[in-house]
């Protein structure tokens, strides 16, 4: 959703910005080509953030193993260069697969990471309800 968005691939209005607040939001997949929230982006300082996406096995990402499809979480950090690591994906828990193919989440699952819980709360078909809560 990341590249995505500062790519103008995805819109302002398909990025959920939560500002220091929790919410329960639908995501639909990033490759759906419709208009509604493809992530959500949660500031963690002036230049890093987590996103959230959700991926699906359609479109560009037709061949994503089933492991590897569902809830993704990872940390941006606009400090870092392209090239040097700027993104770094958060690994659910039992997550070992080096290519992340067992890491998106499902119904349950969650990850809490710097003051923040995702937690995935719901699905229909490959659309995902997940909530974010911070922590404290």
């Amino acid at each position: 959703a990341w590249n995505r968005w500062i790519g103008k691939l995805i819109t302002d209005s398909q990025m959920l910005c939560l500002p220091n607040t929790s919410t329960t939001t639908l995501l639909k997949p990033i490759e759906d080509t419709k208009s509604e929230i493809k992530g959500i982006v949660v500031p963690l300082t002036k230049s890093s953030a987590l996103v959230i996406e959700n991926r699906a096995a359609i479109g560009f990402d037709k061949a994503l193993p089933s492991g590897a499809q569902g809830i993704i979480v990872y940390e941006v950090d606009t400090s870092i260069e392209t090239g040097y690591g700027p993104m770094r994906i958060i690994r659910k828990a039992g997550s070992k697969d080096i290519w992340f193919k067992d890491n998106a989440m499902k119904n349950g699952d969650s990850i809490t990471h710097l003051g923040y819980t995702i937690k995935v709360v719901g699905s229909s078909g490959s659309n995902y309800y997940v909530e974010v809560l911070k922590q404290g």
